[in-house]
């Protein structure tokens, strides 16, 4: 509730347990159909180089993260 009042939009949605194959593109890939996506990560682990088996996906519009 105070997070409304004071504006707070929550368009991102942290994506867990992805597998080792899932890339940034399977994961765009996966949510546009639900709006416009702004931006996809998936955070690498620094001494593997590969991701940390989650991702962030950012929608443009608030409305779009309200799966």
């Amino acid at each position: 509730m105070a997070q409304q009042a004071m504006g707070v939009q929550k368009n991102t949605l942290y994506v867990g347990g992805l597998a080792e194959e899932v890339n940034e593109s399977i994961l765009h890939a996966t949510f546009i159909p639900f709006g416009d996506i702004k931006d996809v990560r998936t955070p690498l682990d620094q001494a593997t180089q590969k991701h940390r088996s989650f991702g962030i996906v950012t929608f443009l519009e608030k409305e779009d993260g309200n799966l």
